[in-house]
């Protein structure tokens, strides 16, 4: 929140995403207060990533079951949603109550600030569907997915077996609003020729993904930022994946 916030103030076209906020550490009314002001400081610009969380030690030291977690983020779900509709919140469940409270200002987002929910496995995807406006799947190798306790994704191959999974999801739920795909790789872009990247971002725009998501494995600050520069100059001008305007 607090880079965010100092990212709204130092650029004015960028969007300002949560990639992710983990729903069960947080009371629903304090990341959505915290998020109306950021998305009311910055002009509507501000896209909500939540997740479920995996790390148990996390949820010990925060004092938060576990085994409750899915529950949490449900509820986390319908809370903020009321608490962002300017109206007075009258919502009881096992773990809070709110009698009469309501956050004002609301966020200019309009109905609300976007929400992506995190994570591979067929309940997040589900819960994409249903209660939120975009999924954000991640590539995940077996390995690394049995620790975070989601399902592996390999690849675009692997990408385009759960896209399949999700329309039929989103058949049988009847949802009629587009849903946003942001396909997070986390490395491996920079290991790509310039056309094999352009190539590869562009089957994923086929296939469905609105938006990509990456990260850059660098030595230094100025590593990372030659390495941000270097994708931008190569995806930018050919994607529409990559449409936000310069900052």
């Amino acid at each position: 929140m607090a880079t965010l916030g100092f990212l709204a103030a130092e650029t004015s076209t960028v969007r300002l995403h949560f990639g992710v906020a983990i729903l069960p550490y947080r009371s629903p009314f304090l990341l959505a207060q915290g998020v109306a002001t950021l998305d009311h400081l910055s002009g509507g610009r501000v896209t909500l990533g939540v997740g479920v969380g995996y790390l148990r030690p996390e949820f010990d030291a925060l004092g938060v079951d576990y085994n409750e977690r899915h529950e949490l983020t449900d509820e986390a779900l319908v809370a903020m949603k009321l608490a962002w509709s300017g109206r007075t919140v009258f919502l009881e469940t096992s773990h809070w109550r709110a009698c009469g409270n309501s956050i004002l200002p609301r966020p200019p987002s309009k109905p609300h600030p976007p929400i992506w929910m995190g994570g591979n496995t067929r309940r997040a995807m589900e819960r994409a569907v249903t209660s939120c406006d975009g999924w954000y799947p991640l590539e995940q190798p077996p390995a690394r997915a049995l620790y975070t306790r989601t399902a592996p994704i390999s690849g675009v191959p692997g990408l385009r077996r759960r896209l399949g999974e999700l329309r039929i999801l989103i058949d049988q739920h009847g949802r009629e609003r587009s849903l946003d795909v942001c396909f997070l790789r986390k490395t491996g872009w920079l290991t790509l020729r310039p056309t094999e990247m352009l190539e590869e971002i562009a089957l994923l725009e086929d296939i469905g993904v609105t938006w990509i998501g990456t990260g850059f494995e660098s030595r230094s600050m100025a590593d990372f930022i030659e390495k941000v520069y270097t994708f931008a100059e190569v995806v930018r001008p050919s994607s529409t994946l990559i449409s936000a305007p310069p900052i």
